[in-house]
């Protein structure tokens, strides 16, 4: 297996999607990962404190960025404005407790099957975070 960490032991990690985390470990180094997003503006730009900001208030963070861009042998400076940070991940469905997540397409996860189930607390829409009426979700395969 290997050590990602290099024996340093990992104090907190803030995954908000897949490729987008943060790691803060022993000795004050943090490791912050934005996939799409330049290295500098991460390194510069955005902070351990966002990521948390971004899961627990559910905040989209804009950064703006500049690259090289080459067009016919034309080779240009551009702005480009992006979404460095998203706590809405298109891969997984965030459970009401904040820590917790279901797979897109889980049964759970269901239309047909909206409310309260006795087994984990909550069953809901994908996305979508509303209570409704009891209902039994066992018999959805």
């Amino acid at each position: 297996m290997k050590d990602e960490l290099s024996g340093r032991i990992l104090l907190e990690f803030f995954g908000l999607r897949s490729k987008m985390y943060s790691e803060k470990s022993v000795g004050g180094s943090d490791m912050k990962k934005c996939k799409g997003i330049s290295s500098s503006v991460v390194k510069h730009c955005i902070e351990f404190s966002d990521y948390i900001q971004c899961l627990n208030e559910e905040q989209t963070l804009v950064r703006q960025q500049s690259r090289l861009r080459s067009r016919l042998h034309n080779t240009e400076t551009v702005q480009q404005t992006k979404i460095a940070l998203s706590p809405f991940d298109d891969k997984r469905v965030l459970r009401p407790n904040r820590t917790q997540t279901w797979a897109w397409g889980h049964y759970k996860t269901s239309p047909l099957c909206i409310g309260f189930d006795d087994d984990d607390g909550f069953v809901g829409e994908p996305g979508r975070i509303e209570c409704y009426q009891r209902i039994r979700c066992s018999n959805i395969k």
